[in-house]
């Protein structure tokens, strides 16, 4: 069995104090949790995925598991607003990319 640590816990401190305490405690995989205050994944441009691609490789940190957020905001593939099903398609796709990219 596995265990891995994920930021919803940490969601008021910036990501790098997760970060320290992951290294901390001996953890070198984790779940990230794409939330604000800490990671809009819309808020993430390339700029700042490399940035924290860089901050992870320096950690010997991986990302095993993307969770973007999936109930705070209003993410619906099944609204009758056909541009709340788009925005929805759009987010998760973006969600995709940047498990990818990390």
């Amino acid at each position: 069995m596995k265990l891995i640590l994920m930021n919803y816990h940490y969601l008021r401190y910036p990501l790098e104090k997760f970060f320290d305490k992951l290294q901390e405690l001996g953890f070198d995989e984790m779940e990230l949790y794409c939330s604000e205050p800490q990671m809009n994944i819309f808020d993430y441009g390339l700029s700042k995925l490399i940035a924290l691609e860089k901050d992870l490789e320096r950690r010997k940190l991986h990302v095993e598991v993307l969770t973007p957020e999936n109930f705070s905001y209003p993410v619906n593939f099944a609204a009758a607003d056909k541009q709340v099903t788009e925005n929805s398609l759009r987010y998760y796709q973006r969600a995709v990319d940047t498990a990818s990219f990390l």
